[in-house]
């Protein structure tokens, strides 16, 4: 009986220590934190579940011309229960289920004024529609177009109320350039100049290729489309205006000047014409030489000749 009685009290206390160490070790509850969708934007949460109490951080990020405009958190399933937000994009996580709504509100659009040209004129335009105003990210396109006898000289852009900060722009080529828009009002100025003539020969064997016109003091590039084993035996350059060669390669100072595949040159502020004459190539040849000196001696003498293909 005794026995028995020992052992019905050793069960008991096993008992009560499991039961009290399960209570002990009991799980709080999470409660899952749902993302919704957001346009213009997106946004991140410190967790994606969390215990009752816990706080939890939200981090919005707005895409290019636009801003934070809310953030909402209420009870997933019943959008009438809210829970507050701080200033600091924080909220308690309650003893619920709840969903988080970030939205974006775009900038508002900033001025673009064009400043007064001669000899030209242009105009800016977003989506290819003119524009008065852009919101800031939005590329924004000059249009160029200068008077007969002239071509852009200058495109800035800069901030209407601070002149001496000036944008970058790109320089599409074709007439026209790029700005992205900035988050203040700019001012965009064009000014035109002369451009002048470039006039080119007609060849045998094939032909120069450059630009038909350009301004003053602009580098001109000349290269060539040439028939297979042909190159530019010479090339001139005139200035109309001056009667002056800009360039003469047949002249004592430009000896040893070969074509390589293009010519760069200043442009005079003067029409030119350009006048070429191919020639087919030539590569080096080694050629060496024995002279007898007289003494039984055979001096070697090499000598590089250049010869036709």
């Amino acid at each position: 009986m005794k026995q028995l009685s020992k052992v019905l009290l050793v069960s008991v206390i096993a008992l009560v220590a499991v039961l009290g160490f399960t209570a002990c070790f009991k799980s709080t509850p999470t409660y899952a934190i749902t993302k919704s969708a957001a346009e213009h934007g997106s946004f991140t949460v410190s967790k994606a579940k969390a215990k009752e109490g816990t706080v939890i951080t939200i981090t919005p990020a707005a895409n290019l011309g636009y801003h934070l405009d809310e953030i909402n958190v209420y009870k997933t399933g019943d959008v009438e229960t809210t829970i507050t937000v701080t200033s600091a994009n924080k909220f308690t996580m309650p003893a619920y289920a709840v969903t988080v709504v970030v939205t974006f509100a775009q900038d508002a659009a900033n001025a673009i004024t064009l400043a007064s040209t001669e000899n030209g004129s242009f105009d800016v335009t977003v989506d290819d529609e003119s524009a008065e105003e852009a919101v800031h990210g939005t590329t924004v396109t000059i249009v160029t177009e200068p008077d007969t006898g002239y071509g852009v000289d200058e495109v800035t852009v800069y901030n209407t109320d601070l002149p001496v900060q000036a944008l970058s722009v790109t320089d599409n080529g074709d007439g026209t350039y790029e700005f992205m828009m900035p988050n203040f009002d700019v001012t965009v100025c064009v000014t035109f100049v002369t451009y002048y003539s470039i006039s080119l020969p007609n060849m045998e064997n094939g032909e120069l290729c450059v630009q038909s016109t350009a301004k003053a003091g602009a580098e001109v590039v000349i290269t060539a489309d040439l028939d297979t084993g042909y190159t530019v035996e010479w090339l001139k350059i005139w200035n109309t205006i001056a009667a002056e060669m800009v360039f003469d390669s047949t002249l004592e100072e430009n000896w040893g000047w070969e074509w390589d595949g293009s010519f760069t040159f200043e442009m005079p502020g003067a029409n030119v014409d350009i006048w070429a004459e191919t020639g087919e190539k030539k590569f080096p040849m080694l050629v060496t030489m024995f002279f007898n000196n007289g003494a039984g001696e055979y001096l070697e003498y090499s000598m590089e000749l250049l010869k036709r293909y």
